[in-house]
């Protein structure tokens, strides 16, 4: 798994997504990584981690830090998300796109709506 071919993926992805949709704020979410993957996978891991470290450098994209990290769950393999998790994931996210003062500054006409 190569972290700086991946970025540069995301990178263009997120090029692409502003000349298409000039106006948009463009968000992510930082991938949860389980004790587990750390443990029996650290290299996988660590590409995850540092994909998210460089994510965050990307000017114009805004990364949402999701706060139920205590609340994952994860399948028996303990590394993959449960399906409650990754609902926990969405709610917390949709949580953070409704919260008008945090993600849609007062400047200009900014929709409401998602």
């Amino acid at each position: 798994m190569n972290t700086n071919q991946t970025f540069q993926e995301m990178k263009h992805l997120f090029k692409v997504a502003r000349e298409r949709f000039p106006h948009s704020k463009l968000f992510v979410t930082k991938i949860l990584i389980s004790e587990q993957l750390e443990v029996r996978n650290s290299k996988e891991a660590e590409h995850i981690k540092r994909l998210n470290e460089n994510t965050s450098e990307i000017q114009g994209v805004t990364v949402l830090d999701t706060g139920i990290a205590k609340e994952m769950v994860f399948h028996r393999d303990g590394i993959h998300w449960s399906t409650r998790s990754a609902n926990l994931i969405l709610c917390d996210w949709l949580q953070q796109m409704n919260n008008e003062k945090q993600v849609f500054p007062k400047e200009g006409k900014v929709s409401k709506r998602i």
